[in-house]
């Protein structure tokens, strides 16, 4: 018993720690499962692997980004802004899906048309493919998705709570699954009876009940930013319809209605938190026309602040149950 005692207070003295029971699990029993488990959350380095019987030290840097951090309406004006210095719809458009996939967006579909039935369709997308066997005239979204300016989920997650589609439509719609296009926002930027109308679609790879929790929250800000892009569009193209300016409102609620076009333009991006000073760059015209037009709307609406008009703006969207 006192050797035994001795050699504790030796090895100790020394740094050695006494003998822990064997642990019959090896390295790779400790961290495969760790690897497996964390492989879509966590970027896994072995900076070094000691093996001291039972040790096994494993470096694991930060998390990356499985669901892109929340889109705030400063963030896409400040990501929109960037976009408004391209010269060219091409350069726009690569730019503006970058953006988008920095926020989970996985497919952009910008698709226009004219008349009804639609025709003579103009698409920008990053899967062609989804068009190798189908015109982009017979594309659901122009048909079921621009009669309003409601936000529609969209995607093959989402067909059943579709039923009323006829079956080419249900067809071309599965077949996005195929191209990794589960889930998504049908966004119109111009509605039927436009001279041109459309608008996108954007595509997750998520499942229904993770896109209704992830994305839909900021189904808005989508839009917000798909509108900025849609004008910018418009502009370099050359493709302003109406013989108007193209304005970037979407639907208002009934109150608005006693707004000029450009008000009601006015009151959803100071809604929507943006300075009178950006506002006016994006509507290309002066602060002091834009202070006019906010005056001017809430004189006719009753309020008195930008707070009171995101009130009668904006209200909670449950269309993606």
């Amino acid at each position: 018993m006192g050797d035994r005692r001795a050699n504790q207070c030796l090895s100790a003295k020394n740094g050695f720690k006494p003998r822990a029971k064997p642990n019959t699990k090896t390295a790779s029993d400790i961290a495969v499962p760790l690897a497996v488990r964390s492989q879509s959350v966590w970027s896994l380095k072995y900076k070094r692997t000691l093996l001291d019987r039972t040790h096994v030290c494993i470096l694991m840097t930060k998390p990356l980004c499985q669901y892109p951090p929340d889109w705030g309406d400063t963030s896409v004006h400040r990501d929109a802004e960037t976009l408004e210095k391209l010269t060219t719809v091409e350069e726009l458009w690569d730019g503006a899906v970058q953006k988008l996939r920095a926020h989970g967006i996985h497919h952009v579909i910008y698709l226009t048309a004219h008349g009804s039935p639609p025709k003579t369709s103009r698409l920008l997308t990053t899967c062609p493919s989804l068009y190798a066997n189908a015109s982009p005239d017979s594309d659901p979204f122009l048909s079921h998705c621009c009669d309003s300016y409601e936000i529609t989920p969209t995607g093959p997650e989402f067909l059943p709570q579709h039923a009323y589609l006829p079956d080419e439509a249900k067809a071309f719609i599965n077949m996005a699954r195929s191209k990794g296009f589960l889930s998504g926002f049908g966004i119109p930027t111009r509605l039927r009876g436009a001279d041109r109308y459309g608008g996108f679609n954007l595509g997750t790879n998520l499942d229904r009940e993770t896109f209704r929790s992830r994305m839909w929250p900021q189904a808005e800000q989508f839009r917000l930013f798909c509108l900025l892009v849609h004008r910018r569009i418009e502009e370099l193209s050359g493709a302003q319809s109406d013989h108007e300016p193209a304005l970037i409102a979407p639907d208002m609620p009934s109150a608005m209605d006693v707004l000029s076009p450009r008000e009601a333009e006015i009151i959803y991006m100071l809604a929507r938190g943006l300075s009178r000073k950006e506002a006016a760059r994006l509507c290309g015209i002066s602060t002091n026309t834009v202070a006019e037009y906010a005056k001017s709307a809430y004189r006719k609406l009753g309020i008195h602040n930008r707070a009171e008009a995101a009130r009668l703006v904006f209200g909670s969207s449950d269309k993606a149950t």
